[in-house]
């Protein structure tokens, strides 16, 4: 059951901190305060008033199917807000330890119900961290929040016309894209083909999500390709699909096999620079630092626009 969010204390109280009240009080309790900010005591109070450690709330927790779950988490005041398509780094404490994992946003920029951040895990069996949000964070838990970070985004303005190329979890960061798209007024904000691909219809993300928006919106053309039935998606299957692709600006997320392929594809067709791909490297991460833009690294230079994160289960 969702949980609606209720305006932060010291909001009610002075409003916001960096307005004309809240920032020369909270100036004037960091006087009192020293060598403790005031920060150090307002998270005592409530963690989700920290604006140096930001902090949200999870308000709500829905299966996405049998191993994977959207959470809903209402950010606190040190949130900075986000782009269409970057990604989001979650600690999370376990046995005291606290753990850092990066998940892409999958919400429009400035939250969906409520202001909620919404991000879609999928579950590792072997992981440590994406069992524990898929299965045991109730709403209601509270979870540390690092900057929003990525270059794999929504240009403004988007191009006129778009292919989004996607498999598994690689629907996450494309689909806040999808999402921030759906709420631009008339006339249509783009012309967007999106070819999605999963083992079957019960391990595809947003399934039915994804056949309303096709539905109802006349710029969005869906093709959904499940591999267990009809074998990997190749160069040679976009081609058919979408007979204009060299022409699109084209956003790909996903195995690194596929990416592969694509990068070749669209280099040896001379279009490489309207390729944009994110992938995902398993490694280490460290602790986000809140006033750091880090977190992206270029394996190689253009033409192909290559985000890379670093991710763990």
């Amino acid at each position: 059951m969702p949980v609606p969010p209720l305006p932060a204390l010291t909001d009610r109280l002075v409003g916001p901190a960096d307005g004309p009240v809240g920032r020369p009080l909270l100036a004037a309790l960091g006087r009192l305060t020293s060598p403790l900010a005031a920060d150090d005591y307002l998270c005592l109070i409530d963690p989700l008033l920290s604006a140096r450690h930001p902090t949200g709330r999870v308000t709500a927790v829905r299966s996405e199917g049998p191993r994977a779950a959207t959470l809903e988490i209402r950010p606190g005041r040190g949130w900075s807000g986000h782009r269409a398509g970057q990604y989001l780094p979650v600690g999370v404490e376990l046995d005291g330890v606290r753990h850092w994992r990066t998940y892409s946003l999958t919400c429009p920029p400035g939250g969906g119900r409520y202001g909620a951040l919404t991000i879609t895990v999928q579950e590792e069996p072997r992981g440590t961290v994406s069992p524990h949000l898929v299965r045991r964070t109730p709403p209601g838990s509270a979870v540390r929040l690092g900057p929003a970070q990525g270059e794999f985004v929504l240009p403004e303005p988007p191009p006129a016309r778009m292919l989004m190329v996607t498999a598994g979890s690689g629907i996450t960061p494309v689909m806040g894209m999808l999402r921030t798209l759906a709420l631009r007024p008339s006339p249509a904000p783009a012309d967007v083909f999106l070819l999605h691909c999963a083992p079957g219809p019960g391990d595809c993300l947003f399934r039915a999500e994804l056949a309303d928006l096709a539905a109802r919106l006349p710029w969005l053309r869906l093709h959904l390709r499940y591999t267990r039935t009809v074998g990997r998606l190749t160069a040679e299957h976009i081609a058919v699909a979408c007979p204009d692709w060299r022409a699109r600006e084209t956003w790909a997320c996903g195995p690194a096999g596929l990416l592969d392929t694509l990068e070749g594809h669209w280099a040896a067709a001379s279009a490489a620079e309207r390729l944009h791909v994110e992938r995902f490297r398993l490694v280490p991460l460290d602790a986000p630092d809140a006033g750091a833009s880090g977190g992206r690294m270029r394996p190689r230079p253009p033409p192909c626009c290559t985000s890379v994160r670093r991710r763990v289960s």
